[in-house]
């Protein structure tokens, strides 16, 4: 079986958890491909039988700016696909949400899993010898029993629903928690309102060596760099990535900010997207 996971990933967490699912579903036979939607086209997606999605929670829900994406992507051979998503905290309902848009554009939806990974956003805020930052740093994400068995559990839903005979199947939804129809829209409400509140507030403080990276690694193109200085536009898909990746971590919200850790993925090596080609070809 011919697998795409497609993924979006701010700061490293869902990239990581698409590579583990890849490496699983090889183990098993089949061919896998882990590819960003930063570089993969929506029309791209038909060329393979299985797709699998998956996305950081924002608020109860996938980023805004995928659902255009969702909507243009080509159906895979079988028509299958699975859903995952990675979370600091909780996710709500949101699992159940994609599949039912995944299913009202055509797929059926064989598979979802949850992943609890650390928090991009409260990490941003806290002292680099907290506890919590070590408890981060010394966790072997890895060989963390949870996710090896979330991943199997899912690949598992793959295979089995997985139309091996050619005999069409309606979607696999998960359950939908009644407590949730009621917190996601205030959560979603208090999300967009943090979002607005800090966008606006980006900077690059006096340590900033004006090399241009957080402009080539950003997904909104929300950062231009002229003359030597980082200027924000009104885009901003508040991923963290600039935040997060700057060298010199100059790149600040407020000050509260300043100093604090920066989180570089579960491995610490994470590689966004638009750098992953030049390090390709350095590697040739």
């Amino acid at each position: 079986m011919k697998v795409l996971i497609l993924y979006f990933s701010g700061t490293g967490n869902t990239k990581f958890i698409a590579r583990k699912i890849g490496v699983e579903l090889e183990e098993r036979g089949h061919s896998a491909t882990p590819a960003s939607v930063e570089k993969l086209k929506p029309t791209e997606v038909g060329s393979y039988e299985l797709l699998v999605f998956g996305y950081p929670i924002y608020g109860y829900d996938m980023p805004d700016f995928l659902n255009d994406y969702l909507e243009q992507m080509s159906l895979p051979s079988s028509r299958n696909a699975a859903v995952y998503y990675t979370m600091g905290y909780d996710g709500g309902n949101s699992l159940r949400t994609t599949a039912e848009r995944l299913t009202a554009l055509g797929f059926n939806v064989v598979g979802t899993a949850e992943f609890k990974m650390p928090g991009n956003d409260g990490l941003a805020i806290m002292d680099k010898d907290s506890e919590t930052v070590h408890k981060v740093l010394n966790t072997d994400y890895e060989e963390s029993p949870d996710i090896v068995e979330r991943v199997k559990d899912l690949v598992d839903q793959i295979e089995g629903g997985n139309n091996q005979n050619g005999d069409e199947r309606d979607s696999v939804l998960p359950q939908k928690h009644i407590l949730y129809r009621f917190l996601t829209p205030i959560t979603k409400f208090l999300f967009k309102l943090f979002e607005r509140g800090f966008t606006g507030r980006f900077r690059a403080d006096d340590s900033c060596i004006g090399c241009g990276l957080c402009e080539r690694i950003c997904p909104a193109d929300n950062i231009t760099v002229r003359a030597g200085k980082v200027e924000f536009g009104d885009d901003c898909y508040f991923c963290l990535r600039c935040l997060h990746q700057c060298p010199v971590e100059a790149i600040q919200i407020t000050r509260f900010t300043e100093g604090k850790f920066r989180y570089r993925g579960p491995t610490g090596d994470y590689v966004p997207a638009p750098l992953e080609q030049n390090r390709e070809a350095k590697n040739r």
